[in-house]
């Protein structure tokens, strides 16, 4: 655990990256609709061609995928965090989270 940085400055780090984790989940949703809508419709939605919406969504989901391996990282020792969305406490390190 880092010295210059309290418990409670750790604690509000985590709470800010946990919520910006759960809204990463808003464009994943998008991008499966898009890609649900591709199938059986030649002509895409929108006005947009089919490839150009499989494009969209591929690359929205590989975004949030980067996004979450950067931003999913202890506010202490910047190990990931692993797969769950609310650890108490860094299975790395052990600094409280929550």
């Amino acid at each position: 655990m880092e010295l210059n940085r309290s418990n409670t400055d750790i604690i509000e780090e985590f709470k800010r990256k946990r919520t910006r984790q759960i809204m990463a989940v808003g464009p994943i949703i998008l991008a499966f609709i898009g890609l649900l809508s591709v199938e059986g419709n030649p002509t895409g939605i929108f006005g947009l061609p089919p490839n150009t919406i499989l494009v969209t969504a591929f690359a929205v989901i590989i975004s949030v995928i980067i996004f979450s391996l950067l931003n999913w990282r202890c506010p202490s020792c910047n190990k990931y965090l692993g797969k769950g969305i609310n650890p108490k406490f860094c299975s790395k390190c052990g600094v409280q989270l929550s």
